[in-house]
């Protein structure tokens, strides 16, 4: 049976129905670069928006202007539509679903390093990675059970340590853990790169 809505296969985003179109596709990015490709089989095109921006949400717009000047009919229909509203940023508020301390490890290509998050009632996120000072998760979001932040700390790889940057996590709460990856992710311009960790979290059972 044919998905009647968006799906996900093969690393891809799809549907069969975009605005009377069928489209696969996916977007991308990293510090400094933002991409997205799209690709319309029974119209036999392709669209591909690369970027030195990151993070821009300007990216999936001129891929749909783009598509809309190859295929009028669609155009039509996303003129019709008209520009969704804009979906303001789920800012991160305390919840005692992860107030108190969780603890587990970063593990590099390398090795393990022991990895600290501390949920404050006050809102505040404290993270400390291995033996570096104690800092602050910084533009914490909330969203969809997955926690997203940046702080000052470095990862003690050869690779991550050959520019400075900061880290990025992206942490899922799912089965009791919080789970997903910290990014050592460049601070210089242009950024060019960001290598991935893995992360693992548990909270104590309160007694």
């Amino acid at each position: 049976m044919s998905p009647k809505g968006p799906f996900y296969a093969l690393g891809f985003f799809g549907s069969l129905n975009d605005h009377g179109v069928k489209v696969f596709g996916h977007s991308g990015g990293m510090p400094g670069v933002s991409t997205v490709m799209r690709i319309y089989p029974e119209e036999d095109l392709a669209v591909v928006v690369l970027t030195n921006t990151g993070g821009s949400a300007a990216v999936p717009q001129i891929e749909r202007e783009i598509a809309s000047l190859m295929i009028p009919r669609y155009g039509k229909a996303l003129a019709a539509e008209g520009k969704p509203p804009e979906t303001p940023k789920d800012l991160y508020h305390p919840t005692p679903e992860l107030l108190g301390t969780w603890t587990g490890t970063l593990r590099t290509w390398q090795g393990t390093v022991p990895l600290q998050l501390i949920f404050q009632p006050d809102g505040d996120i404290h993270v400390k990675l291995g033996d570096q000072l104690e800092t602050l998760l910084n533009d914490a979001q909330w969203e969809d059970k997955m926690l997203d932040g940046h702080f000052a700390a470095t990862i003690p790889t050869p690779d991550a340590g050959k520019h400075r940057h900061a880290v990025h996590l992206e942490l899922w709460q799912r089965n009791g853990k919080l789970t997903g990856e910290a990014n050592a992710e460049a601070t210089e311009e242009p950024a060019h790169y960001s290598l991935a960790s893995y992360v693992e979290l548990t909270r104590p059972a309160a007694h």
